[in-house]
């Protein structure tokens, strides 16, 4: 077995660790803050800026903008599926952002250093606690 066919098998596998725990991590301290913050953003992005009561424990320095876009994308999947998942959702879209990030690193690395160091980088990216922590 070939070191590839080796890195490819470990990613496989820490693709299907991290998928599972985004189904059944549960629901972190902070996330019904910040599910607020998105819904109170959205609806003062809905009302065009007259709906001025989006100020939510005194967050009115707190961007919020990966909360709205998050609560649009819960609303529209909730829409379509018709199903009461609102944080599994939100663990689901933040692991592919998670993937995403993931992808773009390699690319940006690889572009810039070669192929070897690209997969370092992610790779190291990838098993760092605090961000496979907040994958999903």
């Amino acid at each position: 077995m070939n070191n590839n066919k080796i890195f490819h098998f470990v990613f496989f596998l820490l693709l299907i660790f991290a998928f599972f725990n985004s189904i059944i991590i549960g629901i972190s301290y902070d996330e019904p803050f910040h599910f607020i913050n998105g819904k109170l953003r959205a609806e003062y992005i809905n009302s065009l800026g007259k709906f001025n009561d989006f100020n939510y424990l005194d967050n009115k320095f707190y961007p919020g903008v990966y909360d709205t876009l998050n609560f649009y994308l819960v609303n529209l999947i909730q829409f379509f599926f018709k199903n009461n998942y609102t944080y599994e959702i939100k663990h689901l879209i933040n692991l592919f952002v998670s993937l995403f990030t993931l992808f773009g690193l390699y690319l940006f690395s690889k572009s810039y250093f070669n192929r070897r160091i690209a997969i370092f980088a992610t790779l190291l990216l990838f098993i760092n606690p605090f961000f496979f922590g907040h994958m999903s």
